[in-house]
This record gives structure tokens, sequence and C-alpha cells, in this order.
């Protein structure tokens, strides 16, 4: 049996809440982006974040993305398109 205690390790300090959209908020992807950007800005929670989200720049972007998230044992990319709805 594995007995853990927090005062062992601060492995634990390292966790974030990555968000990646905000469903709930009004509006298309951008907007809903930019609305949690000026929410999480004035937050002072270290382990709440807004997941990076880049503009896919062609074939070549997208492959170099994804080698670079499978490398780190990732599953892979999620394309979304800016002006969608969902």
């Amino acid at each position: 049996s594995i007995t853990w205690r927090q005062d062992e390790s601060d492995d634990w300090k390292n966790i974030q809440y990555l968000i990646f959209d905000g469903p709930e908020l009004k509006g298309n992807f951008a907007s809903r982006l930019k609305q949690l950007k000026e929410i999480l800005d004035k937050t002072t929670n270290p382990y709440v974040k807004l997941h990076k989200h880049e503009i896919c720049k062609g074939q070549e972007h997208l492959d170099e993305e994804m080698k670079r998230i499978t490398s780190l044992n990732g599953e892979g990319v999620m394309l979304r398109d800016p002006k969608s709805h969902y």
C-alpha cells in the first residue's frame, strides 16, 4: 500500500487547471476567448490559467505542432474555427 503525505512532496503545487473555452459565455469562439482572458487577467489564483491558443498557419505548422505534442506524450491537437459558435 502506498501512503502519500502532502508534506513529503511539493509536486502537487505544479498542477494547473487549464481553461479551453467558456461555452456558457455569449458569442463565437474568438469572442469567448477574449472574455475569458479579461476574466482571468483579474484573478490572482496561480493554478487557473487560460490554455494558450494559436492560429494554425498551414499544414507544415500543423504537422510540426502535432509532432511536438506527441513527443511530449500528448494525444494531439484540436482545431477550431475562431468564428464558430462551437
